[in-house]
């Protein structure tokens, strides 16, 4: 698998798609950051191969999304999952519960050809 992350100016990734190892493009991903504090609150994830539409808007709809909570003290809460479509869950397909970045992997400059990220284990907290 290759993820390759859109970045915006303050080094938050915006967007990634998650290519096999065939380099086909599987998934596409889109990060969504509360306006007050720049807080990320959501993922969507939408199926490259297939574009499913929501039979009352007739917008693309994701198939997966993933929502995150804070607390008073901007502690974010372990990954809300909504599955759109049944079947097995990112942790079982991807071996992680999130495309999210915890640390920004160019902080220390661009990086020299592709950059994958860390498997988190399955009790890691985010």
């Amino acid at each position: 698998m290759l993820t390759v992350y859109r970045m915006d100016a303050n080094g938050n990734p915006i967007g990634c798609n998650i290519s096999d190892g065939q380099n086909q493009l599987l998934y596409k991903v889109s990060y969504g950051y509360r306006k007050s504090d720049g807080q990320l609150v959501e993922e969507r994830m939408f199926d490259a191969r297939v574009t499913r539409r929501d039979k009352n808007s007739g917008k693309e709809m994701p198939v997966q999304r993933i929502c995150y909570l804070y607390d008073a003290q901007g502690r974010r809460s372990a990954p809300i999952v909504y599955n759109i479509l049944p079947g097995r869950t990112m942790e079982q397909v991807f071996g992680v519960k999130s495309t999210a970045l915890e640390v920004n992997p160019f902080q220390n400059g661009p990086a020299e050809g592709p950059v994958k990220p860390k498997a988190r284990s399955a009790g890691q907290g985010h």
